[in-house]
């Protein structure tokens, strides 16, 4: 209605915004009331504060004083104060983690899959960040329980390394620094196995030191010499490895590793034989990291 607008309009152009009294006109004013008993009004006029003001500070200060409880105390006021803005705080962080979740959870469901669900918090957390995405362990603990993903969770225990004592034993030309400069300069091999519905799998490999990647691997149904051999003879012909190369190939105290076969076909393309210790996962421990992510349990 054209009337009730140009009241609204009247009424909102008068309106003045609170004004904020010093504090020691305040206090002057709940003196005289108290000491005096004068009417509210009456002093409010005289020092020319509203009167519903004055009167909300005389009842503040009896509050106060203890001498009504049908409100609360300043302290009291200023810690609810202090409680709701808190708890604003709290609100905010709690939408921030929650978009940030958002964002991370993906990222985690996809560097999961892309390593066949291999990988768990520790791995994951290694691939985000060489991507870019700064996040701690733990957050990516927390959403993957939450997304019900988890890396490899190693079963019981399955003897592939079977040592030989009669065998001539190379000796360790790695000692423990899994280090290369160059691909071919050094390749680690091992034996590991996988439960199957119709019993147990073996799977050798052989993988290169210096790109991390797998350069030969079988899976048979047995740990006989011929598996490994068999991808020793892959790695060599997919690399194609000639004699005076200078390649180190470093395993583990294993029958079929030290067997005559097996020497003498590293013997054959010129490559060094290095073996570590019996039952030290550190001697091997680049394969034995890649033997813990392809056992499935």
């Amino acid at each position: 209605m054209p009337g009730l607008r140009s009241w609204r309009r009247r009424t909102t152009s008068t309106m003045a915004a609170p004004r904020k009294h010093p504090d020691e006109l305040r206090d002057r004013a709940i003196r005289e009331v108290r000491a005096t008993g004068r009417p509210i009004a009456h002093v409010a006029r005289d020092l020319g504060i509203h009167k519903e003001a004055l009167r909300g500070w005389v009842r503040q200060a009896e509050a106060d004083r203890g001498e009504r409880d049908d409100r609360l105390t300043t302290a009291e006021l200023d810690e609810l104060k202090q409680l709701r803005r808190e708890n604003a705080e709290l609100k905010r962080a709690k939408s921030a983690r929650r978009l940030r979740d958002e964002t991370l959870m993906p990222l985690i469901e996809q560097a999961h899959a892309e390593t066949g669900g291999t990988y768990g918090a520790r791995r994951i957390t290694h691939v985000l960040r060489r991507e870019d995405v700064n996040v701690a362990r733990c957050t990516v603990e927390r959403l993957m329980a939450g997304l019900g993903l988890e890396g490899v969770i190693r079963g019981r225990r399955r003897r592939t390394t079977i040592p030989e004592p009669s065998a001539p034993r190379p000796p360790d030309l790695a000692d423990r620094d899994l280090t290369a400069s160059r691909p071919d300069q050094l390749w680690v091999a091992d034996m590991t196995y996988v439960r199957t519905w119709p019993g147990w799998a073996y799977m050798a490999f052989v993988l290169d030191v210096y790109s991390r990647m797998t350069v030969g691997w079988q899976v048979a149904n047995h740990m006989r010499t011929g598996l490994p051999l068999d991808v020793l003879e892959t790695a060599l012909w997919r690399r194609r490895i000639k004699k005076g190369s200078g390649l180190i190939h470093h395993s583990d105290r294993g029958l079929q590793y030290v067997s005559i076969r097996y020497t003498d076909r590293l013997a054959d393309i010129g490559a060094s034989a290095s073996v570590g210790s019996v039952a030290d996962s550190y001697d091997n421990a680049m394969a034995e990291a890649l033997n813990g992510t392809s056992r499935p349990s």
